[in-house]
C-alpha cells in the first residue's frame, strides 16, 4: 500500500500572534498517510487535523472570529517505499499573516 504526502494549506483562521503582529490568517503543513488510494490516503489526514489536539485552538481561533477554516490539498506526493519506513514525525505548521501588498482590485500597490 502507498504512502501519500499532502502538502495543506488552511485558510480562515485568524491567529493572534502576539508581539503587535498581525494576526495569522493561514497556514500550510504536511501529512502523511498510508492507503490504497489518494483520495483515501486525503481523507485519513483530514480526519487526522480534524481531530489533533494542537490544532484545536487555532481552528476555534477562525470560528470565533466568525470565519470558516477550509484546509485543501496543495500538492500529494508518492513517498517511495524505503523513504515511508524511515522514521517521520509530523511538521509543525507555517503560519502567515495577511502581509501582501496588493489592493483590493489584485494590483500591487
Amino acid at each position: 500500500m502507498p504512502t501519500y504526502q499532502f502538502l495543506l494549506h488552511t485558510t480562515g483562521i485568524s491567529l493572534d500572534l502576539g508581539d503587535g503582529e498581525e494576526p495569522a490568517i493561514g497556514f500550510y503543513t504536511s501529512r502523511r498517510a498510508k492507503a490504497s488510494s489518494s483520495e483515501g490516503a486525503y481523507k485519513i489526514v483530514m480526519a487526522e487535523m480534524d481531530s489533533d489536539p494542537d490544532l484545536e485552538d487555532v481552528f476555534r481561533s477562525g470560528h470565533d472570529a466568525g470565519l470558516r477554516p477550509q484546509t485543501v490539498s496543495e500538492a500529494t506526493y508518492i513517498i517511495p517505499w524505503w523513504r515511508a519506513i524511515l522514521p517521520w514525525s509530523k511538521p509543525g505548521l507555517t503560519l502567515y499573516s495577511d502581509d501582501s501588498d496588493e489592493d483590493d482590485d489584485g494590483t500591487a500597490s
